[in-house]
């Protein structure tokens, strides 16, 4: 079976004083010509059959022995580069997205858990983690539903995006690759063709090759690019999105 590339369209979240605002649609390539003044990639939140979680359980067992919870715990005397444990954040990020909208408390705990020992380990802002304990009275006592915790989880991008560039344009873009790749890998598991964003591609290429990051992983994306070029997929081609995602996770992470 093949898929049509249609033009890419996702929906973002914002951050209020009070809590997260409606969203908006837009795609990956207006939010970078919309970019604020400081110049920062803006990665759209997963909508669509990635907030669904398929294929969200084999990705976290990548993390290996304890998942996600054994990736956030590794940050304590690794010998990962802080880009790299940054990357991870991303994917931790994204993966508690997904969790909060998951009908399941347990998998949503656990998201939330792992994520804040990530972000305890990398030192973050005390505000943090009262806006943590606030979303974990919020799961547990399951008021308002998914949708509540969903957008709860959201509103944490405006606060965490500063944070990780407050510590510099390497970290925030191995950051926002650990979005993407994340999302990418998951949608390409349900054959979503918009919820893959592709078009970020070359966007990560061109930045990360000017970060000089090793030649591999300007390899895996261009070969996304050529992926992305194409007018419709076949399922060989959503498979091989996924192994790619999963290479440049080896890669970055």
């Amino acid at each position: 079976m093949r898929r049509r590339i249609s033009s890419v369209v996702v929906m973002i979240g914002t951050l209020a004083v009070f809590g997260p605002t409606l969203r908006a649609q837009v795609t990956f390539d207006d939010l970078q010509k919309l970019k604020p003044q400081s110049e920062q990639l803006m990665i759209p939140l997963p909508t669509g059959t990635v907030l669904r979680g398929s294929g969200l359980d084999d990705w976290l067992g990548g993390f290996g022995p304890g998942g996600q919870q054994a990736a956030a715990r590794g940050f304590a005397g690794s010998k990962k580069s802080d880009d790299q444990k940054f990357f991870t954040l991303g994917e931790l990020y994204t993966s508690l997205l997904i969790q909060a909208h998951s009908a399941s408390m347990l998998d949503a705990a656990a998201g939330l858990d792992s994520f804040r020992q990530a972000l305890i380990l990398l030192q973050a802002p005390q505000g943090f983690f009262s806006y943590l304990n606030e979303f974990e009275l919020l799961i547990k006592s399951q008021a308002g539903g998914t949708d509540a915790s969903g957008r709860f989880a959201a509103a944490m991008e405006g606060f965490l995006t500063d944070f990780v560039h407050s510590k510099g344009e390497a970290a925030y873009l191995k950051f926002q690759a650990g979005r993407w790749v994340t999302t990418m890998a998951l949608a390409a598991h349900s054959h979503d063709v918009t919820g893959m964003q592709l078009s970020a591609a070359s966007f990560f290429r061109e930045h990360l090759a000017a970060a000089n990051t090793q030649p591999g992983v300007v390899d895996t994306l261009k070969e996304l690019e050529k992926i992305a070029s194409l007018k419709t997929l076949a399922d060989a081609d959503f498979a091989r999105i996924e192994t790619l995602a999963q290479r440049l996770r080896e890669q970055l992470g």
